[in-house]
């Protein structure tokens, strides 16, 4: 066969008048296959919010504050401005940059007031809080932004001025995203509750951390 082949070939390279084989244009027969062939089909879109893809998310924050408030006490004094002491908790769903968290807080504080012409009092002031925490965080920025508000409950103990009662509590504040889950920055919170008709301005700086 082989043999053959080869003298099939050589006579046609010898025979000047036999026809030459066809030219074959490569671009347009592959332009034609191209053309041929099915187009891919479109990729199912993800679940709507997917290219954030933002988990819940818990924080911790603890933070130290300057007090300046006004209670009804039996001689109309105002207590003594003071510091307090506060620790806060939730968890976070998102929706794109935009978070909603329920949270949870504690707050200590003590003060001194003038309860009668011959003695003062030692007051400790205990707030407990509950409400929603709403926080802007874009992920390409160094700051993150949240506003706050609920309920509130307030003690005030001393040896001898007394009360509790429910209120509520609005603020708002600034971080600093430092990384790791972990950001600083102030706040600003005003509560205005039934113990003592207290009312409250409270300006802190509060750490936080993420998980």
């Amino acid at each position: 066969m082989l043999q053959i082949v080869t003298l099939l070939v050589l006579a046609a390279a010898s025979d000047p008048t036999a026809p030459a084989a066809p030219a074959i244009a490569l671009p347009d027969l592959a332009h034609e296959l191209l053309a041929a062939e099915p187009p891919p089909a479109d990729m199912p879109a993800g679940p709507q919010g997917m290219e954030d893809g933002r988990r819940p998310r818990g924080f911790v924050a603890i933070g130290g504050h300057y007090v300046e408030g006004e209670v009804d006490s039996p001689l109309g004094e105002d207590p003594d401005s003071g510091t307090a002491f506060s620790i806060d908790l939730g968890l976070y769903t998102w929706n794109e940059s935009l978070g909603l968290a329920i949270e949870g807080g504690y707050m200590a504080s003590s003060y001194e007031i003038e309860v009668s012409s011959l003695a003062d009092d030692d007051v400790d002031v205990k707030r407990y809080l509950l409400g929603l925490r709403f926080v802007d965080d874009e992920a390409d920025s160094f700051f993150l932004y949240h506003l706050r508000g609920g309920f509130l409950f307030r003690e005030d103990e001393g040896e001898l001025l007394e009360d509790d009662g429910s209120g509520w509590y609005l603020g708002g504040g600034i971080e600093w995203k430092f990384g790791r889950g972990f950001s600083l920055g102030p706040q600003l919170l005003y509560t205005d509750s039934g113990s003592l008709d207290a009312t409250e301005w409270i300006a802190g700086v509060a750490a936080a951390f993420a998980f």
